[in-house]
């Protein structure tokens, strides 16, 4: 659960790697499983 946030919180914020653009295709997908999650949804 965490391992999936901190993913899309360092896609969005450009931490891992070092390209200067976002992988917008990881962060969607991190996205929907984060949609799929009861705990999400109830934020």
């Amino acid at each position: 659960m965490f391992t999936l946030l901190g993913e899309l919180v360092a896609g969005v914020f450009g931490i891992v790697g070092s390209s200067e653009t976002l992988n917008t295709k990881k962060i969607n997908r991190n996205i929907e499983k984060l949609l799929e999650s009861e705990w999400f949804s109830e934020l």
